[in-house]
């Protein structure tokens, strides 16, 4: 999610580059988009995109490997990242998909695997990649965004998710440092510096902790968007779940035990021992 903002703008640059090139071609789809046709198959593909996520545009080239009611099967070789990119044909620059999902072949059944050795066999990869057709897609099926709007809701999940993960991280006792949340960073040590003092000490301090780390959460839900675009609806949906299960966990005197171990949280990655089950 990190690189949402390049890939819809990639997948905005699909329905311009679509509809400009309409015309060249014959279609039934009221929708105005680009019909690929069962002739298209085999036919040499561009997908360039943001590869990985690296930030920079890589085009992968193929073919079509076939063609269904809503999808197209290519063999372009595509990455996390690429996910919105456009699928060009090359031979008249139509973008007919937008590169989608990729199916990882099992071949668990003994017939499957016999079919996969054949040479006629038209799978021949354990990964099949497919994009959505543009002409599957209603003329009602797009959403118009507000980029500023847009970009806000991507940095509150993107806060939101890191916080989170850094307080996930403390608590489980994994390394954290200060390229984790800081202000994460700064509770666990300042918990730190007192933790080999009196038992009773410590353990108010790890009340103290969890109260401070759920009262971060409660602060960027503040924040966080009301509402969202259709794209990011079920991100930011299971995000307010996870966000009010941490809240609801660091509640807990079982919680502030998991903060009670001899080990150190900074500068070192080794483990927690058990914690104790009471306290003095």
């Amino acid at each position: 999610m990190r690189n949402t903002i390049f890939i819809v703008s990639l997948v905005l640059s699909t329905i311009v580059y679509a509809k400009t090139s309409s015309s060249s071609r014959e279609t039934n789809n009221k929708a105005g988009y680009v019909d690929i046709l069962p002739s298209d198959k085999k036919d040499a593909i561009l997908i360039p995109g943001n590869s990985l996520g690296a930030g920079t545009i890589l085009q992968a080239t193929g073919q079509v490997v076939a063609i269904g009611p809503r999808n197209i099967e290519h063999d372009a070789p595509t990455y996390a990242g690429n996910s919105g990119s456009p699928i060009i044909l090359k031979k008249n620059w139509n973008v007919v998909g937008i590169d989608t999902y990729s199916k990882n072949n099992s071949l668990k059944r003994w017939d499957d695997k016999f079919s996969f050795k054949q040479p006629a066999s038209q799978i021949k990869n354990d990964v099949r990649l497919f994009g959505y057709r543009l002409d599957s897609i209603p003329s009602n099926g797009w959403e118009r965004i507000k980029w500023s709007e847009w970009r806000r809701q991507i940095e509150s999940l993107e806060k939101m998710r890191a916080l989170m993960d850094s307080i996930y991280d403390a608590v489980t006792g994994k390394h954290i440092s200060e390229t984790n949340d800081r202000r994460v960073y700064a509770i666990f040590k300042d918990f730190d510096n007192l933790r080999y003092t009196a038992p009773m000490q410590v353990w108010n301090s790890a009340k103290k902790t969890c109260f401070l780390l759920k009262s971060l959460i409660g602060t960027d839900m503040v924040n966080f968007p009301s509402w969202s675009y259709n794209f990011l609806r079920e991100d930011v949906k299971f995000t307010k779940e996870r966000a009010n299960a941490y809240r609801a966990a660091l509640e807990t005197d079982e919680t502030a035990q998991c903060l009670m171990p001899t080990k150190t949280y900074l500068n070192n990655s080794e483990s927690h021992t058990q914690p104790p089950t009471t306290q003095e």
